[in-house]
């Protein structure tokens, strides 16, 4: 009887030392997973990983740093790309396209002449949508819109709607409008909100069928855009990132989307996208 209660012991006592151990032994490797985790590379912050005895972990920590101030280099650089190739070339096309203009007005113009004039102001027009998107990406990116407030979202839509439901009748799409929560409050940036509404329910009306339908709905927590499309569900992979669905046929940058989701990223929104019945669905939860 002794033997054994020796033996429990015995093994109980391995048991806790092993485990002692295991966690002493396992403790860098779980510090570096946390500060991993942590890391968010539009802060452009390296982790600082803590020193430890055990090699393999010392070359685990020095080649994760070199991958993480690599990454945050070649994102910076990107980045300032982006917004100066944005910035230069606002000007140039401004006088590209007011060059256009006058063009356009001059009554000498051949039939041959006026299809050629048009077909270069509408790819500029394109053209300066896609910049200026591209350079508000590149603002949220770097996280120029901070300044937030409590507003209302219904006041949001009432604003924006009017010209919206304008292109849609343009494009004799029919469209439903409720507001069920009147009340739904949000701490945002006016300008991101305002670009998110105006980006999804635009995108809606450039991808909808011929004489279809537009709904938006605001449920307690949730805007819910609808529109009728094409008869497949759309590239899940692809849908929300920047050129992911380009067009042709269609006169858009092809960034609404990736600007939509890269604003509900910021806030922590969740966005979800679903087909059913013939009608594309985006719905945008409010946290």
């Amino acid at each position: 009887m002794l033997h054994l209660i020796f033996f429990s012991i015995l093994l109980i006592g391995f048991v806790i030392i092993t485990h002692l151990l295991y966690k002493k032994l396992w403790r860098p490797f779980y510090q570096t997973l946390s500060e991993i985790r942590r890391f968010n590379i539009r802060n452009s912050e390296i982790p600082v990983f803590h020193a430890n005895n055990v090699r393999e972990f010392s070359q685990l920590n020095k080649a994760v740093e070199i991958l993480i101030a690599n990454s945050v280099q070649a994102y910076k650089i990107q980045k300032e790309f982006t917004e100066n190739a944005s910035h230069e070339m606002q000007t140039p096309l401004a006088v590209f396209q007011s060059k256009l203009d006058i063009m356009l007005q001059q009554q000498d113009l051949s039939e041959s002449q006026m299809q050629i004039i048009q077909s270069l102001y509408e790819a500029t027009s394109r053209l300066t949508r896609m910049n200026k998107n591209l350079l508000l990406l590149a603002k949220i990116d770097n996280l120029q819109f901070l300044d937030t407030q409590d507003l209302n979202v219904v006041e949001i839509l009432d604003n924006l709607l009017p010209f919206l439901l304008e292109q849609a009748e343009a494009n004799h799409i029919t469209t439903t409008i409720k507001t069920g929560n009147k009340s739904l409050m949000i701490q945002a940036n006016r300008t991101l909100l305002e670009s998110l509404v105006n980006n999804l329910i635009t995108n809606a009306i450039k991808h909808n069928a011929p004489n279809g339908n537009l709904s938006v709905e605001l449920e307690q927590n949730k805007l819910v855009v609808c529109n009728t499309g094409t008869g497949k569900s759309l590239n899940r992979k692809m849908l929300f990132h920047r050129f992911g669905q380009m067009n042709e046929k269609v006169k858009g940058s092809g960034l609404g989307l990736a600007i939509v989701k890269q604003i509900c990223v910021q806030y922590g929104w969740d966005i979800a996208y679903d087909y059913e019945n013939g009608m594309h669905r985006f719905s945008v939860v409010f946290g």
